[in-house]
């Protein structure tokens, strides 16, 4: 069977099984799908099947008090890499997207990157692409597509309050990638409610009480320093949000 390399031209012979070729004119590490070559890499994965349930239970834990059973497993899945104006990813398996909640678009990563090799189908769970890349090269133009680099991502099943959960965490930064966890959980509004007035209210006027003893022959000193503090609160929980 003869195909053409994408990068050079030059045409190679592989068998009808082949997924993966080396060009003997160029030396470009080619992926074939749908009768085309695309030219290829995978990052490393810098985040542990292990570590990403802990960073999943702490997850639930810290920001609803619940247990959950968790099932993960992890995935390599296809983006095109598309660079030019904007450099980002665009997920080549849409339906994939729809079943984990996997972005479509995601910025380039930064990382380590290598060629995928047979061995990489035989031991992970490499997603083939189900979208043709030449449809972008058409969109964006031949020179800003660049191949196809593929992402690792956790594939998270969770069951948490008789509710079953699917979505995604990627393995190299460990973002979760979850929006319709906080509507399936249920929350205790007033519960929340309490806990934001304590927050708000009772923890800064704790912080500030022994001042009164300093200050309480000048009630105007004193509110000064409740308002100072107050607003180095405030400070520290915009901050905190923004972590």
């Amino acid at each position: 069977m003869k195909i053409k390399c994408e990068q050079c031209g030059g045409v190679l012979s592989i068998e009808p099984s082949d997924i993966l070729a080396i060009c003997p004119y160029c030396g470009s590490h080619l992926l074939i799908s749908q009768g085309k070559t695309f030219s290829h890499k995978i990052l490393r994965e810098s985040i542990s099947n292990r570590e990403a349930k802990r960073r999943i239970y702490n997850i639930f834990i810290s920001k609803f008090g619940k247990s959950v059973n968790i099932e993960i497993s992890s995935s390599f899945i296809p983006f095109a890499e598309i660079s030019g104006e904007s450099s980002f990813l665009e997920c080549l398996a849409p339906s994939f997207c729809e079943m984990f909640f996997v972005p479509y678009n995601l910025n380039i990563p930064a990382g380590e990157y290598r060629f995928l090799d047979e061995a990489d189908f035989e031991i992970n769970q490499v997603i083939f692409p189900e979208v043709n890349i030449n449809s972008f090269k058409a969109e964006y133009g031949k020179e800003d597509v660049k191949g196809i680099l593929y992402v690792p991502f956790f594939l998270i099943n969770c069951e948490i309050g008789g509710k079953e959960l699917s979505f995604c965490m990627d393995g190299y930064a460990g973002n979760l990638f979850c929006p319709f966890l906080e509507s399936v959980v249920i929350v205790d509004e007033r519960k929340e409610h309490l806990k934001m007035f304590f927050s708000h209210f009772f923890a800064p006027l704790f912080l500030v009480f022994p001042f009164y003893f300093i200050f309480k022959d000048n009630f105007f000193d004193f509110m000064g320093g409740v308002a100072f503090f107050y607003a180095l609160y405030l400070f520290y929980l915009e901050e905190k949000r923004d972590e």
